[in-house]
């Protein structure tokens, strides 16, 4: 007798053996009762076959060779194809659910939805997922994990900083800063100064700001990028070197000159007094909590580029009245050749009088 479609008997199909007889009789229109009797089993028995539920051995697949004239071979490879793929997904499920438990593992750690979306990773699977965090992210286990996670900085109790988006951060900033481009010049920490000078003079110009700064960075051999801030993790910059590649990450959670310029230069600050061979530290610059030496080391640092003493001792005296402030100091900082905003944002920092009028001059430009 002939096949009713004897393209079924593809082995690469994963289908069991017991659908093609299936589809086998109702072709020839013979009924499961009297098959099952042709081939001596129990009609239950052959039920559970023709659902794929049950196993065709070889001994059967022969029986069924002789009343079907479907080749042996056909039927216990099918089955044996089958089986294998069946055993493959178990196993697959086995390693998903496996991924997924470490992923939560690590979720405890960072918030994985902020940098899958980030990423934009979110349709693949558990096991693609950790297999990315294992080879791009350099994930280790997740007691390891956590303990260089936490390492990088201090919380702050009043303004409620998340220490697992703090992390979080942290870690997208380290990605993206080795995606950048190595710079081609040679690191010097010897010559942060001068770098740190220029960088002012890009502050006070603000023009082209960002790309400017990147490039004067990569002039210096040091890395340069901006990652958004995420929720409930008000960091503005974060300064560290890893394999001898020293690198500085910014937020710009505050579209504003005086921001941006006071965080690079801080954290140029860091990187000249506080971070030697490979190291890192995240930097949260409006946190009076965060009062520690080394911060307020680099605050000091950053104050003295953009503003030296010998600059800020020939400011003039106001009285206490912000539009006269205004008025004054911004003619004051034209005339040194500053930035105004950046004048106005050591005022404000200084005295903590925030109630100047902004204007577009004051974005990055």
């Amino acid at each position: 007798m002939t096949m009713a479609k004897k393209e079924a008997f593809n082995v690469l199909d994963n289908v069991h053996p017991g659908f093609i007889i299936k589809m086998e009789l109702r072709a020839r229109g013979i009924k499961q009762k009297d098959f099952a009797e042709r081939i001596a089993i129990q009609q239950s028995h052959l039920s559970e076959i023709l659902k794929g539920n049950r196993n065709i051995s070889d001994q059967m697949a022969e029986t069924i060779a002789d009343v079907l004239g479907i080749p042996a071979a056909h039927i216990i490879q099918l089955q044996a194809t089958f089986n294998y793929k069946k055993k493959s997904a178990q196993i697959k499920d086995i390693a998903e659910h496996n991924a997924e438990m470490e992923l939560r593992e690590y979720n405890e750690i960072y918030d994985m939805r902020v940098i899958f979306r980030h990423l934009g990773i979110m349709c693949q699977s558990s096991s693609e997922k950790l297999q990315f965090c294992k080879s791009y992210l350099r994930f280790t286990s997740p007691t390891e994990q956590a303990h260089r996670a936490y390492g990088y900085f201090r919380k702050s109790e009043k303004t409620g900083l998340d220490n697992r988006m703090i992390s979080t951060w942290s870690l997208l900033a380290q990605y993206e800063a080795e995606k950048q481009p190595t710079p081609m010049a040679k690191y010097d920490k010897t010559r942060l100064d001068q770098l740190s000078n220029e960088l002012s003079e890009i502050f006070n110009d603000n023009y082209n700001t960002i790309n400017r700064v990147a490039r004067k960075f990569s002039d210096y051999g040091i890395k340069f990028c901006i990652v958004p801030k995420v929720e409930r993790a008000s960091i503005d910059g974060y300064s560290f070197i890893f394999n001898g590649q020293p690198s500085i990450v910014i937020t710009k959670r505050y579209n504003r000159i005086d921001n941006m310029a006071f965080a690079v230069l801080h954290e140029v600050g860091h990187l000249k007094m506080h971070i030697e061979g490979d190291g890192e530290r995240v930097t949260i610059i409006d946190d009076d909590e965060l009062n520690t030496k080394e911060e307020r080391e680099a605050n000091n640092y950053a104050s003295q580029v953009l503003l030296p003493d010998s600059i800020w001792q020939d400011a003039p005296e106001v009285l206490m009245i912000p539009h006269l402030i205004q008025q004054k100091y911004s003619a004051w900082a034209k005339k040194k050749g500053l930035n105004k905003w950046i004048v106005l944002g050591r005022i404000s920092h200084d005295t903590g009088m925030y109630m100047f009028k902004s204007d577009k001059s004051r974005e990055i430009q």
